[in-house]
């Protein structure tokens, strides 16, 4: 009877883990991940963008000072289970730094994905990317519609600013001999960055008036 008993249970565990679990994420992940087209739409973001110089305060500076270089935001892309249950979701890791200008008088967000840097073999620390901008004017590249929209640039919904580079030579990384490597956001990572912003971070209601009106 026992066995029996256990049986029951170990049947009951299966189903759930191979039948209900996959159905309940599934839901999940349509429902409740904000999730764009933005691999449809990334082009017309680049191709809307233009660079500019702006100059990046000193973080402790800053009115009001700020003792943090930089934040962290986990992002879940989707929710998955792997060996009967555990968690197996994919996720990213955004960084991101909120700076006033007071030229514009208006302000923007550094943001970046998964960065990762590595020099001589050796894996650099990513903050090193936030200490290489601070206290320095930067080329930044920022989309035009971002600058035409005055609803963009407050504290509460910054302009995106998704790729970095330095003025009159790259962005030189702290340890140079360990890490000799500049900190110029890479093409490929900056396309990543729109990709990940538009897919992930951008409010559906914002994406979808500015990609898909009358769609």
């Amino acid at each position: 009877m026992s066995l029996l008993k256990n049986m029951g249970g170990y049947i009951g565990y299966i189903i759930g883990a191979v039948f209900i679990l996959p159905l309940l994420l599934l839901a999940y992940n349509h429902f409740l991940i904000n999730k764009n087209d933005g691999q449809r739409f990334m082009n017309n973001y680049i191709e809307s963008s233009i660079e500019m110089k702006i100059f990046v305060p000193d973080y402790h500076k800053e009115e009001p000072p700020h003792n943090k270089l930089n934040e962290i935001k986990r992002i879940t892309r989707s929710v998955k289970s792997k060996n009967m249950g555990r968690d197996g979701s994919d996720r990213s890791e955004m960084q991101y730094r909120i700076f006033f200008d007071q030229k514009s008088k208006r302000y923007y967000q550094i943001t970046m994905f998964d960065i990762q840097y590595v020099g001589q073999g050796v894996e650099c620390p990513s903050w090193g990317f936030f200490y290489s901008i601070s206290n320095k004017d930067v080329l930044i590249t920022i989309n035009k519609k971002d600058i035409d929209d005055p609803s963009y640039g407050t504290k509460e919904q910054p302009i995106q600013v998704l790729s970095v580079r330095g003025v009159d030579a790259p962005l030189p990384a702290l340890d140079t001999i360990r890490c000799s490597l500049n900190y110029n956001t890479p093409i490929e990572q900056y396309k990543y960055n729109v990709q990940m912003y538009l897919t992930y971070v951008m409010s559906k209601e914002e994406f979808k008036k500015r990609f898909e009106k009358g769609k």
